[in-house]
Parts: C-alpha cells; structure tokens; sequence
C-alpha cells in the first residue's frame, strides 16, 4: 500500500496561528495580537485533595516499627484481629465518603 501526502493543510482548513495572524493584522488599532490567558479555579474539594496529598508526601509510607510488631505476633501466634475496629473504619470511610469525602 502507498499512501502520498502531497499536503499536510486540507484546503479550506485554516492553521489556527495562520488565522489568528490574519485577524490581528486585519485591525488597523492592533500593533500585535494578545495571547489568550488561561485561567484554573480550584474547587473546595481539590483544594482539600491537594493539601492531603502534600501532608501524605511528608509522612512516611511504611512504618517498620509497626510492621515489625506484626511480624513478630504472627510469628508467636499471638497476632488477633480487631474485627469490630475494622468494620467501624469501613463504615466510617463509608460515611465520609458519602457525604462529599470531607475526611
């Protein structure tokens, strides 16, 4: 299969700085054409998301203290686990979460 590109512009389809040029040297009033400004507002909720998000990088990811404990209480079969702390932190995340993830 050979495929020719004899041109990259469709005709009738205008390069967006191409028509922009020709707008700003079309009015007379205008020694150059502006750029748009891009602007970005942030929601409660993004905000709330960053701030977690800069606090979790300051923090440690794994506690190996903890981890260690663990280890050592499954290792002696001492380890239990809390079901009841566990389901109330499910249902707890749950909650938040249905009401907007405000933590």
């Amino acid at each position: 299969m050979d495929n020719k590109i004899s041109s990259l512009v469709q005709p009738g389809v205008q390069n967006a700085s191409a028509a922009g040029s020709r707008k700003a040297g079309a009015s007379g009033n205008q020694a150059a054409a502006r750029p748009q400004q891009d602007s970005l507002a942030l929601t409660n909720a993004a905000r709330h998301l960053q701030q977690l998000a800069k606090e979790q990088s300051l923090q440690s990811a794994v506690d190996s203290t903890r981890i260690q404990k663990i280890q050592q209480a499954i290792a002696a079969g001492t380890y239990q686990v809390d079901s009841q702390g566990i389901a109330k932190g499910l249902i707890s995340i749950e909650q938040q979460l249905s009401a907007g993830g405000k933590f």
